[in-house]
């Protein structure tokens, strides 16, 4: 063989797969794997939700148990991960989470609260969204 034909040979087995059909990646789980934390990275996080047609509402997160409630949910967002996974949603709630060096990450989620994204590609929520913010409310 050619090295032109084994290279094209590569290429497309690199692109199609094994079997000749594209491939589909799922978002993954998480970015990478979650860390234990024992403290928050981030001071604070200011949390806007946003309604069709209701109203914006902003509250900003101080408690540090509330904050790391908060940061497991986006696991290494800090490293702002990439992935080729974008879903194009338009974003539901906004997180600004605050290093104490005063680096501020923005963390977007989709309306069902199952995807994040820093701007960078897709991943999937790592728990329950919703039921974290309900929490925090009661707080």
């Amino acid at each position: 063989m050619s090295c032109q034909l084994v290279l094209c040979l590569a290429l497309a087995h690199t692109f199609m797969g094994c079997n000749g059909e594209p491939q589909t990646v799922a978002p993954s789980q998480t970015a990478t794997q979650p860390r234990t934390v024992a403290e928050p990275l981030a001071i604070r996080v200011t949390v806007i939700s946003y309604t069709r047609g209701g109203p914006v509402t902003t509250n900003t997160v101080w408690d540090p148990s509330s904050v790391a409630s908060l940061e497991a949910l986006f696991p290494e967002y800090h490293t702002t991960p990439e992935s080729d996974v974008a879903a194009g949603y338009i974003a539901q709630y906004r997180f600004t989470f605050e290093l104490p060096d005063g680096t501020k990450i923005e963390v977007k989620c989709d309306g069902k609260g199952e995807l994040w994204s820093t701007g960078h590609g897709d991943f999937r929520v790592n728990g329950d969204l919703r039921k974290t913010l309900s929490e925090l409310k009661k707080e």
